[in-house]
């Protein structure tokens, strides 16, 4: 399956869900995640973050060492 375009929402109440794809790449998670997340950090606004990963099968290790 390919990486969603758009995997990173924001709902009212500055809750943001992020979805993971079912074998995210390196460059995926950290253009669509991390810079997203950075983005929101330096915002200086709370905010609640969920990541749903219930369609992974598989992860780079690269990935969970960021994490």
């Amino acid at each position: 399956m390919s990486e969603q375009a758009d995997p990173f929402t924001m709902y009212e109440g500055r809750v943001a869900r992020f979805q993971l794809p079912e074998a995210p790449s390196a460059l995926f998670f950290k253009t669509q995640f991390t810079d997203a997340l950075e983005y929101l950090i330096k915002s200086g606004k709370p905010f609640s973050l969920i990541i749903d990963s219930s369609r992974v099968n598989t992860i780079s290790p690269e990935i969970t060492n960021n994490m």
